[in-house]
């Protein structure tokens, strides 16, 4: 062979090397990578750039989704993904929960640590608090809209006030409390729908954020597992089947061909049963509770120094008071920031408290009660609560519900039990962008196997969810 001809030979093949070795790396790390990568969201194809609806349910328990109490949801079962062990953080309240969703950080990452929580840098406590620049970690909302998808983050915790450059296309500037679930969601769509500073050029909205709430309130006043607590379930099922015909209505009108719509319904925790009340104040009593800052949330208090100057001797002293106190509270764990368990990830630098105190299930603060702990029976306080470490109440977990119009996902059925800091990732890969930095990068469909969980988790689950003919069928193809 010509000597020439032979080295154009070689080069030629080289190119096809070349190629199929970009195609390969392309099909290992592109959006549609996950077919070699089993459970994986990014195994679900998208010809374009998708789109996702984000419904917060709060105190949304997994077992709710069943036949009876949710029937618009379980029809829709043989063409959705859920889970009914959606694992929140440490601790399990709302605004840590919420901001886990958003961001796929513990709260050690994105620095939210309770519903009320004493900021040492401000020296305020704050109270559910709502204010963006309060976050440590960068949540959806933001990534979507830094990587150039517009965004309309509605009712979530942490999402008000925003600022800077990548602020979503709509944002408020408070929670609206007085709102009914019907309201506040329609109120959302029709700003979707009508999407009025949307300028020529621009793409549609890409990611819309709302929230309801009817569950978690009835759950705290009659109890996880009261009749009118299945009923506030069903009407939120209801709403959530008009949510689903709206949305499609309202993403058709000006979707490509090819893109898709990513229903995401997601629980920020659970509910159990309260059986007793424990005043933290009449706990520590007089003097020591004027020494002692408490900042309460559930069953979760984070405790701080009233005068920060206090001599070393002086504090420890206070704390070992303090530790007695709570001996009086059967199960009470007191914490310092070195004995947290480390999986619950939970210290923030100036934001958790020089001793946090965890009360077992069952139990939670609220100052109504007349004795330091009171039984429910003898006292008109909440019926359910939530905040328990999740790697041991099972309770605690949520419902997750995936769905997808037109196509519907190409693995479908129970994902079992997956962890909240995985819906971040799982929403990037709908809408094609990555992840924020530090969030955790596994999707839902890469989720932790029952038996990698907690026996007692297993055995709840057994007994409380419902099985589906989809349910235990391995995830395929």
């Amino acid at each position: 062979m010509n000597p020439r001809n032979f080295t154009l030979l070689l080069a030629f093949a080289a190119s096809l090397i070349l190629i199929g070795f970009v195609l390969s790396k392309r099909k290992a790390t592109g959006p549609d990578a996950a077919n070699d990568t089993e459970h994986s969201v990014a195994a679900e194809p998208t010809a374009a750039v998708g789109t996702v609806l984000l419904v917060a349910l709060d105190g949304f328990r997994g077992d709710y989704l069943n036949p009876e109490d949710t029937p618009n949801l379980w029809n829709l079962l043989p063409q959705a993904a859920w889970s009914q062990q959606l694992t929140p953080p440490f601790p399990s309240l709302t605004f840590p929960s919420h901001v886990t969703l958003a961001t796929g950080r513990s709260v050690s990452g994105h620095g939210i640590p309770s519903n009320q929580f004493y900021d040492a840098e401000t020296g305020v406590e704050l109270r559910f608090p709502g204010d963006s620049s309060l976050l440590k970690a960068e949540p959806i909302w933001t990534a979507a809209t830094r990587q150039g998808r517009r965004a309309l983050a509605y009712d979530w915790p942490l999402s008000h006030n925003q600022s800077g450059p990548f602020a979503a296309a709509y944002f408020e500037d408070r929670f609206d409390g007085t709102l009914s679930d019907a309201d506040r969601v329609g109120r959302v769509l029709d700003l979707w729908a009508a999407d009025p500073e949307r300028a020529p050029g621009d793409p549609p909205l890409r990611l819309v954020t709302s929230y309801a709430k009817e569950t978690d309130s009835v759950g705290h006043r009659e109890g996880p597992d009261a009749p009118e607590t299945r009923e506030a379930a069903r009407r939120v099922d209801a709403l959530l089947g008009e949510v689903i015909k709206r949305a499609i209505s309202i993403f058709e009108a000006t979707a490509e061909p090819g893109e898709q719509l990513h229903f995401v319904f997601a629980a920020d925790h659970g509910m159990t049963d309260v059986t007793h009340l424990v005043n933290i104040g009449l706990v520590l009593g007089e003097p020591l509770g004027e020494r002692i800052l408490s900042s309460t949330s559930g069953n979760l208090a984070n405790l701080h120094l009233a005068e920060a100057d206090t001599a070393e001797t002086d504090a420890e002293a206070l704390w070992q008071q303090t530790e007695e106190a709570f001996a009086q509270v059967e199960g009470a764990r007191v914490f310092r920031s070195e004995t947290l368990p480390p999986q619950w990830s939970y210290p923030v630098e100036g934001r958790t408290g020089d001793r946090v105190v965890v009360l077992p299930k069952g139990y939670t603060f609220d100052r109504s009660a007349s004795v330091p702990v009171q039984p429910l029976s003898d006292s008109r306080g909440p019926r359910g609560m939530h905040g328990y470490p999740p790697d041991e109440t099972p309770e605690m977990g949520g419902l997750l519900f995936l769905l997808r119009h037109p196509t519907p996902f190409e693995r479908t059925g129970d994902l079992g039990p997956v962890r909240s800091s995985q819906v971040h990732a799982t929403i990037s890969g709908f809408l094609g962008i990555a992840p924020s930095e530090g969030a955790e990068p596994r999707t839902v469909w890469e989720g932790f196997a029952d038996e990698t969980s907690p026996p007692n988790h297993r055995a709840w689950r057994s007994a409380h969810c419902f099985e589906f003919p989809l349910a235990r069928r391995e995830l395929s193809d």
